[in-house]
């Protein structure tokens, strides 16, 4: 029997260990073919340093070491649409696999959806169980919208079930600093952003949208065009004389 070739996306996560998780939930994964035939494994991931998003290359070097994972650290990234946050989140999360951690990809807003649904069918707890093994969580579109109070206590539990044992990344269009704001218990709140934000790198991201510069030709080779003269200049200066 045939079987149809699966669409890969940015965030599709071919790694050692995983399996999908069971119907009903959000995850991402290969479960017909080892890593090393996966064509998204064997590409590059390519960050362009030059577009000015904020991106210090110095921390992103520091970060594909995978050490954050080893120390059970998490990563917070943040920024305008269109920065490039789910983008490297993926990329890290990738470099992860490749050092043989097991990864996940979720969107908040969907995972809190099926938690309640297998909360209503039964599965709860082993979808939680499967969560709490994943060395790196995912958790993109962070704060959306305002978290309800069963929400609260379902990020609770699994950031909860994860702190000082596996790491966590997580990306927002809102600054850390009004995520409090958005939750509907404040006692809930604190112990959240306890677990998630205090023992994390964060990374700050700004600047136009990427997927507005592709719309435009013209805009994106604009950009291009100065990106090399910054990047011409600056190796200019620093292959010059001392």
């Amino acid at each position: 029997m045939h079987r149809p070739k699966r669409r890969e996306s940015p965030c599709d996560l071919n790694i050692h260990t995983f399996r999908p998780l069971p119907t009903g939930t959000t995850g991402v994964g290969w479960d017909s073919h080892p890593p090393q035939e996966s064509a998204f494994l064997r590409r590059t991931v390519d960050i362009d340093y030059r577009t000015p998003h904020g991106l210090n290359q110095q921390q992103m070097l520091q970060l594909a070491n995978c050490d954050w994972i080893r120390g059970h650290l998490n990563v917070i990234l943040t920024g305008p649409t269109g920065t490039g946050k789910s983008y490297l989140a993926c990329a890290l999360a990738h470099k992860a696999c490749l050092e043989g951690f097991n990864a996940c990809y979720h969107r908040l807003p969907r995972l809190l959806e099926e938690l309640s649904i297998a909360r209503a069918d039964g599965r709860y707890l082993k979808v939680l169980n499967k969560l709490k093994k994943l060395d790196v969580l995912v958790l993109d579109d962070w704060r959306l919208s305002p978290l309800t109070q069963t929400q609260q206590e379902y990020l609770f539990q699994i950031l909860d079930d994860r702190i000082q044992k596996r790491s966590t990344i997580a990306t927002s269009q809102v600054p850390v600093e009004h995520w409090y704001q958005s939750m509907a218990n404040p006692t809930l709140a604190d112990a959240i952003l306890d677990r998630l934000v205090q023992p994390a790198y964060r990374i700050e991201l700004s600047g136009e949208s990427i997927r507005k510069q592709r719309k435009n030709p013209k805009t994106r080779a604009m950009q291009q065009h100065r990106n090399t003269l910054i990047w011409t200049r600056n190796q200019t200066k620093n292959n010059a004389p001392k």
